[in-house]
């Protein structure tokens, strides 16, 4: 009976110690619980312009405007025109642009940020650890928890969950486009929580650093059609009704359509192809306020990671309020010429004249901020 109560003793004791031992050898020291590493083998960035792009394929695209926007910040009163580089480029999410700038020796004067197109695309963590994952996110959140780890860095080894870390190297591993509608609701879900952590971060480090960070949103064109509604979203009884407003607008009765497709959208609230049709014909009815809200929320609902999302769009001025950062809302001013100018060239890319008002937008901002 000694020996039995010895045992039983020396379990609870010994059975806690080799959780936590498992736990402190599984983890790194970490503040933010991100489930991706990056390869050494990346090289580090490097620049002597006081003007840096980052993001991006749509930063990428303002990049193309380098030069006008140099011009325009100069002026007529400086003998040396801005120079201005670009680190962006096509599949390169928030995390690389990040981690770009934290490889970086001195920071440039001014980052202009923009990131949103790409940032669902590229495969950051392995699906068996999305629960644990969660769960280190719930803890990152709670301020009780997330001061203890600032207070003390190694307690992170013990509170977050042990997973596998996806190395993310110079080549992008690209999402599977045909898992279930479930885990990529799942995914996206992450996928906004780390987008918002990184973001964070890029804030602090650049403020911390003496840098400026202009924040712009990106531009999402509304009138591109979901490309598919998510499973479960459509209440099979509306079917006849949607066929039915589809040929409204194709008869252009806006005015029967817009009524019906306000029903549906009701009845089928996260469904993308509901929300997108009763968005259209508020734009017929001039409703310009309910046409954004739903347009917005037909690409929301869209399952599928082959766009950009207005949920990113909203974390980055949420954020950059919170930090008294300055940013600029590029994607309404779009929303706002689309309703009566063909804004876009294609389902992605504004046309030429409305990169040209973007730089008309930063070079008016960075002049006030040089006080030029």
């Amino acid at each position: 009976m000694k020996n039995l109560l010895i045992l039983c003793v020396a379990i609870l004791f010994v059975a806690p110690c080799a959780y936590l031992a498992h736990r402190y050898q599984s983890n790194t020291i970490t503040n933010t619980p991100y489930p991706f590493i990056f390869s050494p083998l990346i090289e580090p960035a490097s620049t002597d312009a006081q003007v840096v792009i980052i993001g991006d394929k749509m930063a990428d695209r303002l990049a193309k405007f380098s030069k006008e926007l140099s011009r325009k910040i100069s002026g007529k009163g400086m003998t040396k025109t801005i120079k201005i580089t670009s680190l962006a480029k096509e599949n390169q999410n928030i995390h690389r642009s990040l981690h770009k700038i934290k490889t970086m020796g001195p920071l440039p004067l001014i980052i202009i940020f923009m990131s949103n197109i790409d940032d669902s695309s590229e495969k950051l963590f392995y699906k068996k650890d999305i629960k644990n994952i969660l769960e280190n996110f719930k803890y990152y959140s709670d301020p009780w928890i997330h001061s203890i780890i600032m207070a003390m860095p190694i307690t992170s080894r013990f509170i977050y969950n042990p997973i596998t870390k996806k190395t993310l190297d110079n080549s992008v591993e690209l999402e599977d486009i045909t898992i279930s509608d479930i885990e990529l609701q799942k995914k996206m879900q992450l996928k906004f929580m780390l987008y918002e952590a990184s973001l964070r971060e890029l804030i602090e480090y650049t403020q911390d650093n003496n840098s400026i960070l202009i924040p712009v949103t990106s531009p999402l064109n509304l009138l591109t059609k979901p490309i598919k509604p998510c499973y479960g979203s459509l209440d099979p009884s509306t079917k006849p009704d949607i066929e039915k407003i589809k040929k409204l607008i194709k008869a252009k009765n806006f005015k029967e359509a817009l009524n019906l497709s306000r029903e549906v959208a009701l009845i089928n609230s996260s469904h993308s192809v509901s929300l997108f049709l009763h968005g259209y014909t508020s734009i017929k009815a001039n409703k310009y306020k309910d046409a954004q809200n739903y347009l917005e929320k037909a690409i929301a609902f869209d399952c599928t990671t082959q766009r950009g999302s207005p949920v990113y769009n909203n974390i980055m001025k949420m954020n950059a309020k919170t930090y008294g950062v300055k940013y600029i809302d590029y994607h309404k001013y779009l929303v706002d010429q689309s309703y009566t100018n063909y804004t876009f060239i294609d389902d992605t890319f504004p046309q030429d004249f409305y990169m040209e008002k973007l730089t008309d937008m930063l070079a008016l901002r960075i002049r006030n901020l040089l006080k030029l």
